[in-house]
């Protein structure tokens, strides 16, 4: 007689690997494609973030570019004004949202902050050389803090 050889997988279990192998493969894509839609979401927070720092720096140095517009009215005025402490003062007292102090005889302080985002802002803090030293570089302004802060 003859011997009969048994398969050791029959249709049913051919079938039961090959549903197993097609669960297996959509569990890995599924999990591959919610890691890459959550590294979707934070390069998109991180780019809302960059956008607001450089929309406050944009705002910063604008102010910054202001103050040096009035010093330089001051400075080459053909009626001779005085560049001194209480003339730049006076020149630059009306621009929004700065704090003018007197660091010394010679220099003058200004300092404003520019909103980033809710956890964020950007601190400015400027000096004013009143006796015309820095000028000679093209600026009247020298910077001594441009940093963000947390709120």
């Amino acid at each position: 007689m003859r011997e009969e050889r048994k398969n050791p997988i029959s249709i049913g279990g051919a079938s039961i690997i090959i549903i197993f192998t097609a669960f297996l493969i959509s569990v890995i894509i599924v999990g591959m494609t919610l890691q890459i839609y959550k590294s979707y979401k934070i390069n998109e927070q991180y780019i809302i973030e960059t956008q607001s720092y450089y929309a406050a720096d944009g705002e910063a140095t604008v102010k910054r570019a202001l103050i040096e517009q009035r010093l330089y009215q001051i400075y080459y005025s053909k009626a001779h004004i005085n560049y001194d402490t209480d003339r730049i003062k006076k020149a630059i007292k009306d621009i929004k949202g700065i704090e003018i102090f007197n660091k010394n005889e010679k220099s003058i302080l200004v300092c404003y902050v520019e909103s980033i985002n809710t956890r964020q802002s950007l601190s400015v803090e400027l000096e004013i050389d009143t006796t015309k030293e820095q000028v000679k570089n093209d600026y009247f302004t020298i910077v001594n803090k441009w940093q963000v802060e947390a709120d």
